[in-house]
């Protein structure tokens, strides 16, 4: 079996200054992520390139790129109705700004697989990574992360979203670290399967599960809506206590059954309405006590809205 180790996606290091001419030419650079980095053959000392480069400072083997931090100061949040809400925080798809031991968690899906383009079930192993354009995706969301000041990356022990963790990790300087909790859910015997039945049956499940609270059913023989519970929600609460910005490198079905666990404004109805994309996040943070949204995919929301309704379009 090929070790997670084997899968890591080689970072492409360019210094412009203009953020947008950096994501074309990442984007010009990608067929070359098969082999290596731009300027660096396989198998040459990356290390090395990189500081001869520039920008970069090198510990042991392990390149470190200077974190961005953004300088701007944190707006307030306002409601449709023009309440204005703490200045402590703002939390946005895009940038997500926090005080010092204030405690911020990203729910980010992974970037494009290779089982979303075959449409199969592919729950179990190191199986299914990222396409070209996943690859792609996962580079322009550590850009939209790069003002984060993230602390800390946890990801789904799956290759794609590992791959996804990866890039982020190499991006911004930070640490990722498997956590088991955040595994897409398992489907038993359709695990592999692209049979059209059984994902009809797969979508009348998670139904079932959202809005029929038919918790103890199971996707051909999988995990229960309990099963998943079990091992998301403890998870989650661990992370709410720490301080700072935590990504969570997950998966849509995942997010979609367990966020509205975990977050006090989100409903079943409205998860299930609104479905991430692929690198698409959910942007929580504390209020009043519990876990609040403050921004699911491109929608901003006031962390004391309930998110029911689907958004209108």
């Amino acid at each position: 079996m090929t070790s997670a180790a084997e899968h890591w996606i080689p970072f492409i290091p360019v210094h412009i200054e203009d953020d947008n001419r950096r994501i074309q030419l990442q984007r010009a650079a990608m067929p070359r992520l098969l082999d290596g980095e731009e300027g660096v053959t396989p198998g040459q000392d990356r290390a090395a390139h990189a500081t001869a480069a520039g920008g970069a400072s090198t510990t042991g083997s392990r390149t470190t790129w200077p974190r961005r931090r953004s300088s701007a100061p944190a707006p307030s949040f306002s409601s449709a109705s023009g309440l204005v809400r703490s200045r402590r925080y703002r939390c946005s798809g895009r940038r997500c700004y926090t005080e010092w031991g204030m405690t911020c968690l990203i729910f980010v899906r992974h970037g494009e697989s290779e089982a979303n383009l075959l449409h199969v079930f592919s729950n179990r192993g190191l199986k299914h990574g990222l396409t070209a354009d996943g690859r792609v995706q996962a580079l322009e969301l550590a850009h939209r992360l790069a003002g984060a000041s993230v602390d800390r990356i946890y990801t789904s022990p799956l290759l794609r979203a590992v791959q996804t963790a990866q890039v982020l990790s190499r991006r911004l300087g930070v640490d990722a670290a498997p956590a088991e909790a955040l595994r897409e859910y398992d489907v038993g015997a359709y695990e592999g399967s692209d049979d059209p039945a059984h994902w009809r049956e797969y979508d009348e499940v998670l139904g079932a599960w959202m809005l029929a609270r038919e918790w103890d059913r199971r996707v051909g023989g999988g995990e229960s809506y309990h099963d998943i519970r079990r091992r998301f929600a403890p998870f989650v609460e661990q992370v709410t206590a720490m301080s700072g910005v935590t990504v969570l490198v997950g998966h849509g079905g995942l997010y979609r059954c367990m966020l509205p666990v975990v977050l006090a404004n989100v409903t079943a109805a409205f998860a299930l309405a609104h479905p991430l994309a692929n690198t698409q996040q959910v942007v929580a943070v504390p209020h009043r006590g519990a876990v609040a949204c403050s921004a699911w995919g491109s929608i901003a929301i006031d962390p004391e809205a309930v998110l029911d309704a689907p958004a209108p379009r």
